[in-house]
């Protein structure tokens, strides 16, 4: 009885081991899903780093860090790129590793940045005709777009839906790390353009 025991807890741990090396996925892929993942942390020298060009997001770095004349400017700013960065996300559907370079087949859903930027244009352009802002003193008219633009985002959740376009992105192994090749069909379907 003890024999047979034991034999099915070998098989099982046997079993258990094969099953969880069947999907470990190949540092290609994983560095695909780190790059979104310092996107969505807003981690963009990181995200920049696994590009192997550190001067990808410079822009985005600047607008997300900067000190703003204007507490409004910063609000609009960092709100707009949380709201696209936060809510970009992939699905690695399959890789092709060539010696030491790998085609990674990945599923990238976006929202929109120019559907976004309408969106929250028409909001406020609405909102500022609202009685309320209207009757409102100036140093209120500013509290309350401050206050507004935030939920503007909340908002686009909901009435505005993400785009989903499939790439291939290059991935090339070097000494002892993995790089991501920059290219344009990558920056359309984060931008939800593809």
């Amino acid at each position: 009885m003890k024999k047979i025991l034991r034999f099915s807890v070998a098989a099982i741990l046997l079993i258990s081991l094969v099953l969880s090396g069947c999907n470990r996925k190949s540092g290609y892929s994983v560095i695909v899903e780190d790059f979104f993942y310092c996107l969505n942390k807003y981690d963009f020298q990181s995200a920049a780093a696994l590009l192997g060009s550190e001067n990808a997001y410079d822009s985005v770095i600047e607008a997300y860090t900067k000190e703003y004349e204007t507490q409004l400017e910063k609000v609009e700013n960092v709100n707009y790129i949380e709201f696209i960065y936060g809510h970009v996300s992939c699905n690695v559907t399959g890789e092709e590793i060539h010696d030491d370079t790998a085609t990674v087949t990945v599923e990238i859903t976006a929202y929109n940045t120019d559907a976004v930027f309408v969106y929250k244009q028409n909001a406020v352009t609405k909102f500022m005709s609202s009685e309320e802002y209207i009757n409102a003193d100036e140093a209120e008219k500013y509290i309350m777009l401050c206050e507004y633009i935030p939920n503007i985002y909340k908002d686009m959740e909901y009435d505005l839906t993400p785009v989903t376009a499939t790439i291939n992105l290059t991935v090339s192994k070097t000494e002892n790390s993995y790089v991501i090749t920059p290219q344009i069909a990558l920056f359309d379907a984060l931008s939800g353009m593809m």
